[in-house]
């Protein structure tokens, strides 16, 4: 959290990421707290009332995900909450539920354009979770859709790449290379050496079944949904959930937290 706020003041004073200070994440990160100091001064309390916020909105557009699928309450009440309370409090994550709810009501260009979005903000996770969102969309022979997808998606990324000309190479090699070799985004072995790291993984899934109240707070939303959807009208879009969670699963287990996959289990 320190390093955060610093590299938001940073900004604030005229430093830019990459060239004056080391950054592992999208300029996003950075400028994202940077914008609230400019707006309302130099504060944390800001900040943390900003994240707050983009959690209670988080909430909101997983509720209203969910209420697409089920017409009880509950369901949905209950999702909202636990994507609230259990989630990662980042604002790509309210772009990527963003991105979904505009999927499932056939807004497929602003689906890309949030997902675009998102890519300012992290770059293997949103990686990912695009493929599960293309893959449904070309599963569902949706070809034509799926390009106003990548057109959406690719103007943020675009604007990026325009924004941060200057030092792009840079800013790559920290981003796509010196964030895996320090593992502060993914670990690398994972994808090199997987025997290497069955132990680890092993480790992580004992400590996860030795709380078990844990793993079933996470999974209780995708099991709600799987319910409402399988004995009411059989949803199709739980299969982009299902693709989403597939996506994340290898992050989650190499850095032992759920919490990465925790706003997916709508």
């Amino acid at each position: 959290m320190a390093e955060y706020l610093n590299n938001a003041f940073r900004v604030v004073q005229g430093q830019l990421p990459y060239r004056d200070f080391w950054l592992l994440f999208p300029p996003g990160e950075v400028y994202f707290p940077a914008l609230i100091f400019k707006l309302f001064g130099v504060n944390i309390n800001f900040v943390l009332l900003a994240n707050v916020l983009v959690g209670f909105l988080s909430a909101l557009v997983g509720f209203k995900i969910v209420k697409k699928f089920t017409r009880i309450f509950l369901y949905a009440y209950i999702s909202g909450l636990l994507t609230y309370f259990f989630a990662v409090h980042n604002i790509y994550v309210l772009f990527v539920l963003l991105a979904a709810y505009f999927l499932i009501h056939s807004k497929y260009f602003l689906t890309g354009l949030f997902l675009g979005v998102a890519f300012w903000f992290r770059i293997y996770e949103i990686a990912a979770i695009s493929v599960s969102f293309i893959l449904f969309l070309l599963l569902d022979r949706k070809f034509k859709v799926t390009k106003k997808l990548l057109v959406g998606m690719a103007l943020p990324v675009l604007l990026m790449i325009v924004s941060f000309r200057d030092i792009l190479p840079v800013m790559t090699d920290q981003l796509l290379f010196e964030s895996l070799k320090h593992g502060t985004v993914w670990r690398l072995p994972y994808f090199i050496d997987l025997k290497i790291n069955l132990s680890f993984i092993r480790g992580n899934l004992r400590a996860a079944l030795q709380t078990p109240y844990l793993l079933g707070i996470y999974m209780l939303p995708i099991t709600v949904t799987l319910a409402a959807c399988s004995l009411r009208n059989k949803n199709k879009y739980v299969y982009l959930f299902l693709f989403w969670i597939i996506a994340l699963i290898p992050r989650a287990l190499m850095r032992g937290s759920l919490e990465t996959v925790a706003h997916s289990l709508l």
